[in-house]
């Protein structure tokens, strides 16, 4: 039997279709040609109920708030994150946040006094001073030893000063090699090639002799026997000899980096970068480092972290000659332009505040401002003329500066007043050593001079081989130590 076959078209209820938006997910009706918030064509858009059309657009809109708050979110982040790097940047706290190894040993390069003269300029300020009264040396025979003066010839000429300490002096040669010399003979005791050539003075330091040489290796050999103890490489070149205070050895290289090593391993403790050349020694005094750019700019940062506290325009003009020496609270400087400044090395530059001392002598040249503005952590600043060598000699009451055109300046070092000045008559070619009754200087034609400490009379001249002398006389144990253009290197006595 066939059952009959029931077919039911009673219509159902008849669902709204609309077009929902694939860029803003806003539903719109079917016969719109474009989505009624955003205007995009709706071209080519599917209709779909309006039920589900609603959902999407619902579950969309979640979706974008979600999203929405969480890039805000990411957003201030990044912000906040940006300007505490702002600030960190501002005040340098890096070396505060994150401190530095301490150093593992508290070995000091010793001050320079009868005998000694352990680094560049003769103790860590670079004060080129020693109290030691010179008497007037005789003249020597160059390239001939005798029992009390001595001639040691390099192959080519000498460029650095060298260091004294004990029965032994040390120096750098162009010809890449630091060599060890017996104080009263001048015979050999040991050699080291070191490979590259050298424009830094050796330091003695504890039983170590630190050299660095140009290619940027800095090496520690044994004061004994010259044999390398450490060697570390600064992926830079350096002009600048290194200084050694409580542990810590402390080279600037030419690209700018200021750098502290410890001086038992050779690890590096802290880098601070200037971001500038600089071929000058570095010069310490209690905690506080001073350097100068080959752009005239001075930069007194901390020893235990290489956090940065004065940043100190003097002229910007640059100077490949320049550099620092400190006693006490004040940092002495000349620069390209024949000036010569007094520094606080305990004043602080504040952020933006190398800004607005630009924009203060801007609107004093304008004759907007009647008084001149003053650099934070000026003491005292003169203009002598001339081009200044190096940096200045610094004893008990005054600082002195010495010439390329010949002239030898003393200044009183609170004031900066003149206390004399003398002509010696020919080009200088060195910075001034100081000693306790004379100063000396070096000229173009191998002469040494000595003028009275107290009245700058030239006293007596020393003629010393046949080239310029080429870095600032060593005084040591009544010895004068010079080096010449013509590669020798004179110890000259009574």
């Amino acid at each position: 039997m066939v059952k009959d076959l029931v077919i039911n078209n009673a219509p159902g209820p008849r669902k709204n279709l609309v077009l929902v938006c694939p860029s803003c997910w806003t539903t719109s009706p079917t016969d719109a040609s474009a989505c009624r918030k955003c205007w995009r064509s709706l071209a080519g858009v599917a209709p779909v109920a309006e039920e589900e059309g609603e959902g999407l657009s619902r579950r969309q809109l979640r979706l974008r708030r979600i999203v929405g708050r969480r890039n805000l979110l990411v957003g201030i982040l990044l912000l906040m994150g940006l300007a505490v790097w702002r600030v960190v940047n501002l005040y340098d706290l890096t070396p505060l946040m994150f401190r530095p190894p301490e150093a593992s040993t508290s070995v000091t390069a010793e001050p320079s006094g009868f005998g000694v003269w352990a680094q560049r300029g003769g103790d860590a300020g670079n004060t080129s001073y020693t109290p030691e009264f010179l008497q007037v040396p005789a003249r020597v025979k160059w390239h001939f030893f005798t029992e009390m003066e001595w001639a040691y010839e390099t192959q080519r000429a000498l460029v650095s000063s060298p260091a004294i300490a004990g029965d032994r002096v040390f120096i750098s040669t162009e010809d890449g090699r630091i060599i060890a010399l017996d104080t009263a003979t001048g015979e050999g005791i040991w050699e080291y090639l070191g490979g590259s050539p050298s424009r830094s003075s050796p330091v003695v330091t504890g039983q170590l002799v630190l050299a660095a040489l140009r290619s940027g290796e800095v090496i520690a050999l044994n004061r004994s026997r010259g044999t390398p103890v450490w060697t570390v490489h600064l992926e830079s070149l350096v002009y600048a000899p290194p200084i050694a205070v409580d542990g810590t050895a402390y080279v600037a290289t030419i690209e700018g980096e200021l750098i502290a090593l410890d001086v038992s391993t050779g690890k590096r403790r802290w880098a601070f970068d200037t971001g500038e050349r600089i071929a000058s020694r570095v010069a310490y005094e209690a905690g506080s480092l001073a350097v100068v750019s080959e752009s005239n700019v001075v930069y007194v940062v901390d020893a235990a972290t290489g956090r940065r506290s004065l940043i100190y325009d003097t002229e910007r003009r640059r100077n490949k000659v320049g550099g620092a020496a400190v006693t006490g609270n004040t940092v002495y400087v000349g620069s390209a332009g024949g000036i010569i400044w007094a520094l606080d090395r305990r004043a602080v530059t504040r952020p933006l505040g190398r800004s607005v001392f630009y924009w203060k002598v801007k609107l004093y040249e304008a004759q907007v401002f009647s008084r001149v503005p003053i650099q934070k952590g000026t003491v005292w600043v003169w203009r002598v003329g001339g081009d200044l060598l190096g940096a200045p000699a610094v004893g008990p009451q005054t600082v002195y500066f010495s010439t390329v055109q010949g002239r030898v300046l003393a200044r009183d070092r609170s004031t900066g007043e003149r206390l004399w000045a003398t002509s010696v008559g020919e080009e200088i070619t060195t910075p001034v050593t100081a000693t306790g009754n004379i100063v000396l200087v070096g000229t173009s034609e191998g002469r040494l001079v000595g003028l009275d400490s107290e009245v700058g009379e030239v006293k007596w001249t020393f003629q010393v081989g046949e080239g310029s002398i080429t870095d600032s006389p060593v005084v040591a144990g009544g010895t004068i130590y010079v080096v010449s253009q013509d590669g020798g290197f004179y110890a000259l006595s009574r």
